[in-house]
């Protein structure tokens, strides 16, 4: 057994092909230990999937909400150049990004790193910043964390933050309503 949780997937050609799709020119990174960060509709939805980031990137969505005056889950979609149809077809609820997970590294993982990739959204391509005050702001794509089996082994939970503003729209580049936030 590989001491990566998520080796078989990394190892998958379609992992970099899938990395590529967000990530410019992805670097292979290994994952021993820290936190992981992960939006989504909801917790369900936020828990698994590919696209996450580090706390060094989790800082720096805070920051650039700060600077901008945006929500943080809005600012998190303009960093990581979200779409706001990303994920399929599914209903106006589901493309918002107002859940946040926050995960320990239980078990090391492989993952690829980079800057986000600019989206073609319609007509026009959508370049995100690369930076927050000279700091580059880099996404991971760790494959796998969509099995059941490599993210319970991997990650330990421990918290979850629900964003309720008012206005924030799930619609790329509409102005997000002032961060009101619940714990639970």
């Amino acid at each position: 057994m590989s001491r990566f949780a998520n080796q078989k997937y990394f190892d998958d050609p379609a992992s970099l092909a899938a990395a590529r799709k967000g990530i410019v020119a992805p670097q292979l990174v290994e994952l021993d230990a820290g936190l992981l960060f992960r939006f989504g509709s909801d917790a369900g939805n936020a828990m698994t999937g590919g696209w996450w980031l580090d706390l060094a990137g989790w800082n720096l969505v805070h920051e650039f909400a700060v600077l901008n005056g945006l929500s943080v889950p809005h600012a998190a979609r303009v960093l990581s150049a979200v779409e706001h149809y990303w994920g399929g077809s599914r209903t106006p609820d589901q493309f918002n990004m107002r859940a946040l997970v926050r995960a320990a590294i239980a078990a090391p993982l492989l993952a690829w790193q980079g800057e986000s990739a600019p989206q073609a959204h319609g007509a026009e391509m959508i370049a995100p910043p690369t930076t927050v005050n000279g700091r580059a702001f880099l996404q991971l794509n760790i494959p796998g964390l969509w099995d059941p089996a490599v993210n319970g082994r991997a990650l330990a939970f421990g918290g979850l933050v629900d964003w309720h503003a008012e206005g924030d729209s799930h619609i790329f580049g509409m102005p997000g309503a002032p961060a009101g936030m619940m714990l639970n």
